[in-house]
């Protein structure tokens, strides 16, 4: 997991890991709160750019019976990504 990586690559500090599990437990509680996925990957996906500081990512799945990628959640891509 994305977030587990971070944090030690932090070196484990524990300020780090106290906004780490605050995240985590944001999205056991979206995941909890929610029966849509789409918000619950957005709150994910959101999450983990905070923890990792950064402006743009992308949640995608593979479709093997269109042998093909699906973007299920986007933040900070332009438009003409997403839309692909």
């Amino acid at each position: 997991m994305a977030i587990a990586r971070h944090t030690h690559a932090l070196g484990g500090c524990p300020a780090d890991n106290h906004s780490v599990h605050a995240s985590l437990l944001e999205i056991s509680q979206a995941i909890g709160s929610s029966l849509e996925l789409s918000a619950v990957l957005d709150t994910f996906l959101t999450l983990t750019l905070q923890e990792m500081n950064a402006q743009q990512g992308s949640i995608l799945l593979f479709d093997g019976r269109q042998d093909q990628l699906r973007m299920l959640a986007s933040k900070g891509l332009p438009d003409e990504v997403v839309r692909k």
